[in-house]
């Protein structure tokens, strides 16, 4: 439903109205957040000559994302790089902090983003499609071959968590894998 149908909806009940200086904002947003949809979508399909799109990408929040600033996901990829030791990460719902990976390190080959938002399709083999509904439901090739796990479940329910956790299992390595829980 379209913010015009809406509108006229809400014309149609006395009970719900909006002033049009408000309805004018709104329609303002709408129509900037469809263009950069659209332009982040272009980005995605013409590869953007191999740079980073991704850092163009605004936060979601229907997705519930909230990503973290620059510093912080550069400290957070500096200390998974030490503490990785040269083995394999796995980024889950962690889109800012693989950025800063990639950014720090832009020949890491040994790591990977779980992610729900396929805008980071950009990514190609590196970018997993993750939707922490279905735990496991994950390249087979993929179940316990990580070393390092970062994680921040898009959600704080108590189902999220435990699904995000379940995915944690499935993709560690061994026991001494190490786990970076972020909320």
């Amino acid at each position: 439903m379209d913010i015009d149908s809406i509108i006229q909806r809400g014309q149609e009940d006395d009970d719900l109205a909006l002033p049009s200086s408000t309805l004018d904002i709104l329609r303002g947003f709408l129509r900037d957040k469809e263009d950069r949809e659209k332009e982040e979508q272009r980005l995605v399909q013409e590869g953007a000559n191999n740079t980073d799109i991704t850092e163009s990408f605004s936060e979601d929040w229907q997705l519930s994302q909230f990503w973290y600033t620059d510093d912080t996901s550069d400290r957070v990829a500096r200390e998974a790089l030490k503490m990785a030791n040269g083995g394999r990460i796995a980024c889950l719902s962690t889109p800012s902090i693989f950025r800063a990976l990639k950014r720090i390190s832009p020949a890491l080959d040994n790591c990977f983003l779980f992610e729900y938002d396929k805008r980071f399709s950009f990514y190609k083999e590196k970018f997993v499609f993750y939707d922490y509904i279905e735990p496991t439901n994950l390249p087979q090739e993929l179940k316990g071959s990580f070393d390092f796990i970062i994680v921040d479940p898009p959600f704080l329910s108590e189902e999220c968590q435990v699904k995000a956790s379940e995915t944690v299992q499935f993709l560690r390595r061994s026991q001494e894998s190490l786990t970076l829980v972020l909320t």
